[in-house]
């Protein structure tokens, strides 16, 4: 005769467990989904914005950036301009630019576009 002992689960507690996990889930995942799509948004946005400013600028034989704003408050970004050559400084010039009093640092060459790009 077999000595059956009472350990583990029958196959009704898997079963209900698993039902349990699955409405858990069919409940969580629509509401993780939708938050996503505001940053889904912006993503596109700011691609977009690339894509114009980069083609504006090709147009126009100008530099442009974009700058983007972020602070604990508020997030924000906008474009700027500039109609002289910019070049790409390494990183002991921007450290040693850094370093230099405010009224010493030389001015950059962009100004903040305020009207649309088109």
């Amino acid at each position: 005769m077999r000595n059956f002992s009472n350990k583990g689960f029958t196959l009704l507690e898997m079963l209900i467990v698993i039902a349990l996990l699955a409405g858990i889930v069919g409940i969580a995942v629509p509401r993780i989904r939708k938050n996503n799509t505001n940053a889904k948004a912006v993503v596109r946005e700011i691609t977009v914005l690339s894509k114009e400013v980069h083609n504006f600028a090709q147009l126009k034989n100008a530099t442009y950036r974009i700058v983007f704003n972020m602070t604990p408050d508020i997030d924000t970004y906008y474009v700027e301009a500039s109609n002289h050559e910019v070049l790409a400084m390494s990183e002991a010039k921007i450290k040693k630019i850094a370093s230099l009093p405010e009224k010493e640092r030389p001015a950059s060459g962009f100004q903040k576009v305020d009207k649309p790009l088109k």
